[in-house]
């Protein structure tokens, strides 16, 4: 019982500090680029495994929303969607894709300027084909960076993103006719930097 009640008073305060604090709704355009870790397999008479990193690169449109915490300090949480698979070129990587959250704090250690420490959440989408598919898993990403007011209402944002896990998000696959080899590419994330435009305006 006395836990409950210190959840509900816990609670409270932090409804009216978010309810009484400067608040923030946002639009952030996010171009990221990525080492992807890729495991070939070749499944046949003689099997072989090699790695190798691919460089891929996609676009996460999110939606924002900031609140105050104090003077220098700033909690942001965002949500967006991978868009990379809807461009039909090598670089743009059509295996990552889903949902993308984050949960942010900024410290203002300048007026124009301020540190990005979080974590980002990736939930892959699931889907299947011939020549690829995507597994439905979870990549956490701790984040670290550093962003610049470039107006009131404009900041500019640069993220690395650490993977916790090597979760494959993606396979390829492919088929030697003349040497009956039957060929797997295993995609996970090694490491992650990106871009992040925004535009937000106090509600």
């Amino acid at each position: 019982m006395l836990v409950r009640k210190l959840i509900t008073v816990l609670s409270f305060i932090l409804f009216n500090k978010l309810l009484f604090s400067q608040t923030y709704l946002g639009l952030r355009i996010d171009p990221l680029i990525y080492a992807a870790s890729v495991e070939k397999v070749k499944y046949g008479p003689e099997e072989s495994e090699t790695n190798s990193l691919k460089v891929k690169v996609s676009i996460i449109p999110k939606i924002s929303f900031t609140t105050s915490l104090s003077e220098r300090l700033k909690l942001n949480a965002r949500a967006g969607i991978v868009l990379g698979s809807i461009f039909e070129t090598e670089i743009f990587d059509r295996l990552y894709r889903g949902i993308e959250g984050s949960l942010l704090i900024n410290y203002n250690f300048d007026p124009k300027q301020y540190l990005i420490f979080g974590i980002n959440a990736h939930i892959q989408a699931e889907f299947g084909g011939n020549t690829y598919s995507g597994n439905s898993v979870f990549v956490p990403h701790v984040v670290l960076g550093l962003g610049v007011f470039t107006s009131q209402n404009f900041s500019l944002e640069f993220q690395f993103n650490l993977p916790l896990n090597k979760e494959v998000y993606g396979i390829s696959r492919e088929f030697e006719t003349v040497t009956y080899y039957s060929i797997r590419h295993f995609y996970h994330v090694a490491a992650m930097l990106n871009m992040s435009f925004g535009f937000d305006c106090e509600l």
